[in-house]
């Protein structure tokens, strides 16, 4: 049996690994013969992600901004009803 060659030692690891790369996609469900649908795939969801982060932003937004002003409205009628049970005759 003779030696490899570092070079056909890299050679045979970079076919090994392309193809466990080319298997694990297509179980995957990836149709590997057009990889531009892949990336077009891959962008779409990019896409949807931000999108999605962007209105789950302004609604956590939205509604910190519903609580604190309900503290401060409880707070105000508070102090105005303690002012008119003071002032009152």
């Amino acid at each position: 049996m003779s030696e490899m060659s570092k070079d056909e030692i890299q050679d045979l690891a970079d076919k090994a690994a392309a193809k466990a790369v080319q298997d694990t996609l297509k179980s995957l469900g990836f149709d590997m013969e057009n990889p531009m649908d892949i990336q077009r795939n891959m962008l779409y969801l990019d896409t949807q992600r931000r999108a999605t982060e962007s209105v789950s932003k302004f609604t956590r937004i939205t509604i910190w901004g519903f609580v604190i002003s309900g503290i401060v409205s409880a707070i105000s009628l508070g102090v105005i009803s303690g002012i008119k049970g003071v002032m009152a005759p």
